[in-house]
């Protein structure tokens, strides 16, 4: 599940969470969502599978950032990285040039995606 999908059901559901959070996930898959469906085809899969063709407004349904406004009163966290890896980050068996050759793009394409520029809580 991806970051946007997992803050979903707090969206959909106004005050039964006290608390989402969100690592590395695309929070707007509307007028973005041409970075979720290259995900999927990169994985071999077919986007309209989740939401339908690119203009079906099952899209923006399904837009975290469209949709902030539900969050209100839930504490969010989200965070994100660049695709570069960074001193943490071996080449021991967790996956490193898989992460560089496949992660790395996909997240460098995401950056032009708008992204939350708040820190800290906002109720």
């Amino acid at each position: 599940m991806g970051g946007g999908a997992a803050m979903m059901p707090a969206v959909r559901n106004p005050g039964f969470y006290q608390a989402v959070a969100a690592h590395s996930g695309c929070s707007t898959v509307g007028p973005g969502h041409g970075v979720a469906r290259a995900i999927v085809h990169s994985y071999n899969g077919n986007p309209d599978n989740m939401f339908g063709p690119p203009h079906h407004p099952d899209w923006l349904a399904r837009d975290v950032i469209r949709h902030a406004e539900e969050l209100r009163g839930t504490s969010v966290y989200l965070s994100s990285g660049s695709g570069i890896p960074g001193e943490a980050d071996t080449l021991g068996p967790s996956g490193l040039p898989e992460c560089i050759t496949q992660g790395g793009p996909l997240e460098g394409a995401r950056m032009p995606v708008p992204r939350p520029s708040w820190t800290g809580s906002r109720n």
